[in-house]
């Protein structure tokens, strides 16, 4: 009882602030379309915008939830404002009465996801978005162009690839120079500025003996001439121990196990399955790589309900690599008695 009495004097609280700030600021005329689009990370739009826009009475509990967060908790992130404003200007409409908004905000994700998918996209264990996975950054660049459109959204990914590529990343220099899940995001003279800039660095790595950039070709431009895909993905990853080069490793042989195009005979399957297994106990292992930590994930699935103990010290491999392992623990931690 005391709890709800908490919440409901929180919600007078609220409610009378925003009262008085309506009745003394009836002069602010509400935000206009040009504040909607703004340079990405700089503080234009305060959490009173929130209050002030005319999506205001659809989405009053929420906004007032977010406007008193903002102003006790996150002051120096109001860039946010702005992203979740510019999202309603673009016809975009608030999923599950913002869920996904709060969620995403308790979460520190960088910014407000008002999409299901979205939000997935950024806490999907394999894409590892945030801890620096290229091809979940190149999905959420293509999702932001085609299918969620979204300019400042798209462009914080684009530059977070750019970043790295220019500060040494050969996963994100490769990507740049061919951007081939995204052949229409692009005009000529930016896919040219991307090849010069970074092709020749990816190459010199490359032939240096580099292992990254020698995945990161295969992985984006493809195998040389003559060469068997799989075989040199697996050369890598023997002589470097790359969790990378082992995650990679498991998707080709995942591919070939659920092939179309040239079925595999039941055998054949399974042994590609067990190949697959393989590569995710060794990339566990190896602990090293954006890749580490789904490895473990991985190699804790398949052994969780025969060795939970085990499972257990995969799992919290993951979580000491940035995977929220959460209910994984709390799955074998219950088989364990703990």
């Amino acid at each position: 009882m005391p709890f709800v009495i908490a919440i409901i004097v929180i919600g007078v609280i609220i409610a009378i602030v925003v009262a008085v700030k309506n009745s003394n600021g009836s002069s602010q005329s509400t935000a206009t379309a040009n504040v909607y689009h703004p340079t990405v990370g700089v503080n234009q739009i305060p959490p009173d915008a929130l209050i002030n826009s005319r999506w205001y009475g659809q989405y009053k509990t929420n906004f007032d939830l977010i406007w008193y967060y903002h102003k006790q908790k996150k002051p120096q992130e109001q860039y946010k404002i702005d992203w979740l404003l510019e999202s309603l200007e673009n016809g975009l409409e608030l999923e599950d009465n913002c869920y996904y908004v709060m969620d995403s905000m308790e979460e520190d994700l960088p910014y407000y996801c008002d999409a299901e998918m979205e939000y997935d996209y950024l806490r999907d264990k394999e894409k590892s978005v945030l801890l620096g996975n290229v091809d979940g950054m190149l999905d959420m660049i293509f999702y932001y162009h085609y299918m969620h459109k979204h300019a400042s959204k798209l462009h914080y990914w684009l530059n977070k690839v750019i970043e790295m590529a220019d500060s040494g990343n050969h996963y994100a220099q490769a990507a740049a120079v061919d951007f081939f899940r995204i052949p229409n995001a692009f005009d000529e003279q930016q896919k040219a500025m991307f090849k010069s800039r970074y092709e020749e660095r990816v190459r010199n790595a490359a032939k240096s003996g580099n292992l990254d950039a020698q995945l990161a070709i295969i992985k984006y431009w493809g195998a040389p001439e003559g060469v068997d895909r799989t075989s040199a993905i697996r050369d890598i990853a023997q002589k470097g121990n790359l969790s990378n080069a082992w995650y990679q490793l498991s998707v080709e042989y995942f591919m070939k196990a659920y092939s179309t195009t040239n079925p595999p005979t039941e055998e054949e399957k399974k042994l590609y399955e067990d190949y697959r297994w393989t590569c995710f106990t060794y990339g566990a292992s190896a602990n090293n790589g954006v890749m580490a930590g789904y490895c473990q994930y991985m190699a804790g699935l398949h052994v969780e309900d025969d060795d939970p103990q085990t499972a257990k010290r995969w799992y919290e491999m993951a979580a000491s690599n940035g995977l929220d392992m959460k209910y994984n623990l709390e799955y074998v931690n219950k088989q364990l008695g703990l």
